[in-house]
């Protein structure tokens, strides 16, 4: 008889060690995405068949801990259209808003700095808009780095040290 409450408790441990587990890997799954302040190096080479364009961007995303809705994104580099090199220098506003582990963002703000070259001449995609969407899958790969995806594809990993 005794066997028996014995197995009977140790099964019921199991089980509720068990119970306790899986609701603590759910739990930490489920924990929102937060991204802190991070930088990234973004190279770009286009080429349409009338054009060549290439690039390097120094990229520094700015999460403001105090604003949940807004990010500023400071973009600094180099340029080369049409066989021409053009300096970059800009400051971008956007609004997000985080749902899983996709960050969906629009540009509501450009600030060209007067060092900036490209001006309006670019028509490139990888160069924001004013008011152009983006949606990014984010992977955290740990505390410091986050992968930005675009359609199933790695964008640029961000890096906050």
């Amino acid at each position: 008889m005794k066997s028996k409450n014995i197995k009977k408790i140790l099964f019921f441990m199991f089980f509720l060690i068990l119970f306790f587990c899986v609701i603590y890997f759910f739990f930490k799954r489920k924990e929102p995405l937060t991204i802190s302040t991070c930088y990234s190096i973004f190279k770009i080479k286009i080429n349409d068949g009338a054009s060549t364009s290439e690039g390097g961007y120094l990229l520094n995303f700015i999460f403001d801990e105090g604003n949940e809705h807004n990010f500023s994104l400071v973009m600094n580099g180099n340029l080369r259209l049409h066989d021409k090199n053009y300096n970059i220098a800009r400051k971008y506003i956007f609004s997000y808003k985080i749902q899983g582990n996709y960050l969906f963002s629009k540009v509501d703000g450009i600030f060209i700095d007067p060092a900036d070259q490209v001006g309006e001449k670019n028509k490139m995609y990888k160069i924001p808009k004013l008011n152009q969407r983006y949606i990014f899958k984010i992977i955290k790969l740990d505390s410091n780095r986050y992968l930005f995806m675009e359609n199933l594809a790695p964008v640029f990993i961000c890096s906050s040290k």
